[in-house]
């Protein structure tokens, strides 16, 4: 049965999950030998696929979100891509997380379709590790204004 709201397809799963799993045991204890193996080969070449697509969506979202951000730490500047992080400005990263979920592929989605919020920057591994560390101002600041002292 297709549904094309995802809701109705979930519904529908519900209602009738027990017939659905004994449908889907019955066919594979029905198949061979042979045709398991080769399903189980499919399925683990099609998860490969699947995971590398995944892997370039999601470098290319994170390549779109630093460019919004500046490319560079708001604090000290660094623009190694490997090191930048996006950081919480008002230091409510934990509660966020709870809401939206704790990966970094949530993050990026979360502020891609939320148009790039100004509660969100870009810090990077030193400057976001350190601000943890000394009560959400960066080592960097000295606590004044945000006025930096390096």
């Amino acid at each position: 049965m297709s549904y094309k709201n995802p809701e109705d397809r979930h519904k529908h799963y519900l209602l009738n999950r027990e017939r659905i799993l004994a449908r889907q045991a019955g066919y594979y204890s029905r198949l061979s030998p042979a045709a398991r193996k080769k399903k189980t080969e499919y399925n683990a070449t099609h998860k490969a696929k699947n995971d590398e697509r995944e892997r370039l969506r999601y470098a290319n979202m994170r390549v779109r979100v630093l460019g919004v951000y500046g490319n560079k730490c708001a604090c000290c500047g660094e623009a190694e891509p490997l090191f930048l992080e996006l950081d919480h400005v008002l230091n409510d990263g934990n509660s966020h997380r709870k809401n939206i979920g704790s990966g970094s592929l949530s993050l990026v989605r979360w502020v891609i379709e939320n148009d790039y919020p100004k509660s969100i920057q870009l810090l990077c591994s030193n400057c976001n590790k350190g601000k943890v560390r000394n009560d959400g101002v960066c080592p960097h600041m000295n606590g004044q204004g945000g006025v930096h002292v390096v």
